[in-house]
């Protein structure tokens, strides 16, 4: 079980690093005035990935504990930063009538 959630956790930190480089990417070609405060929240959650990462080699494996920590830390913080940042990005884009660059 602990190496499957080493895998899993790798995997969402180059998922991540992937999909935020690419968003403020665009948010610099649009010239967003909100990126560094998009940047900074994609910070906090790459520190979140990497404190579950010591979480788990603390422990035997996914506790109850590291469970919570993930369903708050990544699923809670996605749903929440996708629902926010980054619709405020796409509405940003269509209020200035920016084409879709993505």
């Amino acid at each position: 079980e602990k190496v499957k959630a080493i895998k899993m956790l790798h995997y969402l930190a180059d998922y991540a690093d992937l999909h935020f480089n690419e968003e403020e990417a665009l948010q610099e070609r649009i010239q967003y005035p909100g990126l560094l405060e998009h940047r900074q929240k994609h910070e906090d959650f790459r520190r979140s990935v990497s404190e579950l990462f010591e979480m788990l080699e603390e422990e035997e494996g996914p506790s109850e504990k590291f469970v919570e920590a993930v369903h708050r830390n990544v699923t809670e913080w996605l749903y929440g930063h996708i629902k926010g940042f980054d619709v405020s990005v796409a509405s940003y884009m269509h209020m200035n009538n920016i084409p879709d660059l993505l």
